[in-house]
């Protein structure tokens, strides 16, 4: 195991939402942005996935896409682009079943010398290559999954299934836009975005400063006002030592999952494969049902045990237009993404990876919702006093 010096937080990497607006366009392939739903960008777009793996298990409706992480690796070379997709199904009741059914993560990756980017290795810009257009497989209108369905009154729309050729048509504007459409990508676009995917969210990432780190910027910023405040939070302990000798039943993993992200309460994604030498820590959010993230399967291609990569947290649910009230709404704690450490070939193809969720307790639902509402008071306190000011 790697050893952190002097109580210092391992060295992951962060992601954050770059804007909590949705983009008016797509963002480009070119860019290998990570991103939080829209369509999928497909590093090879002459294979995008097939439906029939994008098909929840529960209820038969297709997947749409949470999050799409550009992960590119050293070693090997084939892996020198490389993309994780990670697909659910948006309705919350088919998670309380086999929850295997209902997610599912990707693994998709490409070599330096590729017929579809050109990158200088050294500024790492990319341009496209024109094959990547004149080669391109025909995609769904709505999820951008492979497609078979074609309208039939306009015959250029497609799709992957019934289901989202019938949402086009009723939700998204096609039935009004389709003896007007004069190319496969239309207004109804936006509509697709707004109403049957969750919205494309930029994620830029950030270093999680270790603790010599952030107690070093406070230090640079003595003399400043925030000084002071800023020592005492940046010296506290993983979990608050009023928990230590805690008899209360408070569950500690979703304490200690707490104090954590609230050092960057922005956070929606936690990188951890950044180095050798360093081994991935989980952020439990709860103490029962832990997922067992040693007992998985290991790679069929090439049979290296499965290594924890990445975690998306709970708080990419804030920018995401989900009604709370609902029961049956799409709803998690946390879920692991584990994947091969080899990276092994695949050859134009996709590596179904493993995807592990978690919730949190009821002890944590409880000081979520208590957090929530102190939340409101401070906001509601504010307000009055900037009225009162006025």
């Amino acid at each position: 195991m790697a050893i952190i010096e002097d109580g210092d937080l391992p060295h992951f990497q962060l992601g954050f939402v770059e804007s909590p607006h949705p983009r008016d366009a797509p963002l480009a392939i070119e860019h290998f942005p990570t991103k939080i739903g829209g369509k999928p960008l497909w590093l090879n777009p002459r294979t995008p996935l097939d439906p029939a793996k994008l098909t929840c298990g529960a209820c038969s409706a297709p997947m749409i896409l949470l999050m799409q992480i550009y992960t590119a690796e050293d070693f090997p070379e084939e892996a020198y682009h490389r993309y994780l997709y990670l697909f659910v199904c948006r309705k919350g009741a088919c998670h309380r079943g086999d929850r295997r059914l209902c997610t599912r993560v990707f693994r998709a990756q490409l070599p330096l010398d590729n017929d579809f980017y050109e990158t200088d290795p050294d500024t790492e810009e990319t341009t496209i290559k024109p094959a990547y257009s004149s080669t391109a497989a025909t995609t769904c209108a709505v999820c951008g999954a492979a497609a078979s369905k074609r309208c039939a009154a306009c015959q250029k729309t497609w799709y992957c299934s019934r289901d989202h050729q019938y949402a086009h048509w009723t939700h998204a504007g096609h039935k009004e836009q389709c003896s007007r459409t004069t190319t496969a990508t239309d207004v109804t676009s936006r509509l697709v975005r707004a109403k049957l995917l969750f919205p494309e969210l930029e994620v830029v990432s950030e270093p999680e400063l270790s603790e010599s780190e952030r107690i070093a910027a406070a230090a640079a910023a003595e003399g400043s006002a925030t000084h002071n405040a800023l020592v005492p939070l940046l010296r506290a302990p993983a979990v608050p030592e009023e928990y230590e000798d805690s008899e209360t039943g408070v569950d500690r993993a979703f304490l200690k999952f707490q104090h954590r992200i609230d050092m960057y309460p922005k956070q929606v994604l936690r990188y951890l494969r950044v180095d050798p030498e360093l081994d991935p820590e989980p952020l439990f959010v709860a103490a029962e049902e832990k997922p067992d993230l040693e007992r998985v399967a290991p790679c069929p291609r090439c049979g290296a045990k499965r290594e924890l990569e990445c975690q998306v947290l709970s708080t990419v649910l804030a920018y995401l237009p989900l009604d709370v009230t609902d029961e049956n709404s799409f709803d998690f704690g946390t879920y692991f993404v584990l994947t091969c450490p080899e990276n092994c070939e695949l050859k134009g193809e996709y590596a179904e990876e493993v995807v592990l969720r978690q919730d949190f307790s009821s002890d944590g639902m409880s000081s979520l919702a208590q957090r929530a509402e102190k939340a409101k008071e401070v906001l509601k306190e504010k307000e009055e006093a900037e009225n009162d000011a006025e």
